[in-house]
């Protein structure tokens, strides 16, 4: 398993897909289908699959040379140590996203935010993404669980009683990298999201052996007839943040 960082010309790999099924589906039509290559020089590659990139364009397929990469927001500033970066997410630019939003929902959507649509969030970063998360008030810690499409994981879990919404994020025990994400709205039919993520040496290639952040998407992988966090067997919520 290579290291966290991406530093000595790593480039972190990651493709985001929603599952081909109505409930992964927006109203719209929108699936997510992203491979993004990203380096720390802001360089790299997107191959943008997705559906509806009329509306959704974010972020245009191409190749990108050093500081060209089409990030919304730089991340570079960012403390690995979640407790410095605790602070960070309350303050200035970090602080101003989702405003409005109670605390400590904006923190929780805010950490997700950062973890699923950001490809210049190095996989250091999003372990402490997860840090961070794990301690949001409110949060139930979801362990020896598994992700929709059967790999083991810790999810954490967070609901907002007013909107009737549940999230649950699944991340890699080791490396506490993002997996998948799931939304569920009024009892309905979850959403999906699934990931994989490697580090590799070069834009345009895919991981292998050692360079995958965690075991990739099954092939073929069937998804579960109903929320694997509903089915006692799939984990032990062993705590909650106070």
């Amino acid at each position: 398993m290579p290291s966290l960082g991406c530093g000595s010309g790593g480039i972190s790999w990651r493709r985001a897909r929603t599952r081909s099924v109505e409930s992964s589906r927006a109203i719209d039509g929108h699936v997510r289908d992203e491979e993004t290559w990203w380096a720390t020089d802001n360089s790299g590659e997107v191959r943008n699959h997705s559906t509806r990139q009329d509306k959704y364009p974010y972020p245009p397929s191409g190749t990108y040379v050093a500081g060209k990469f089409p990030i919304e927001l730089d991340l570079s500033e960012l403390s690995t140590d979640p407790e410095q970066l605790a602070a960070q997410l309350g303050h200035g630019v970090f602080g101003e996203q989702l405003a409005g939003t109670p605390e400590p929902e904006r923190v929780w959507r805010l950490t997700g935010s950062l973890l699923l649509d950001y490809p210049n969030s190095a996989p250091n970063l999003r372990a402490a993404l997860f840090a961070v998360a794990a301690d949001v008030q409110g949060i139930t810690v979801i362990q020896d669980a598994q992700d929709p499409v059967g790999r083991r994981v810790i999810a954490l879990e967070f609901s907002v009683e007013r909107d009737g919404i549940t999230w649950r994020e699944y991340f890699d025990p080791s490396t506490h990298q993002l997996m998948a994400w799931t939304s569920t709205y009024n009892g309905n039919a979850p959403a999906w999201e699934i990931l994989e993520s490697g580090i590799v040496e070069s834009a345009g290639v895919r991981p292998e052996g050692n360079q995958w952040l965690f075991p990739g998407r099954p092939t073929n992988a069937a998804l579960p007839r109903r929320d694997p966090m509903t089915d006692s067997a799939a984990g032990v919520r062993t705590a909650t943040a106070a």
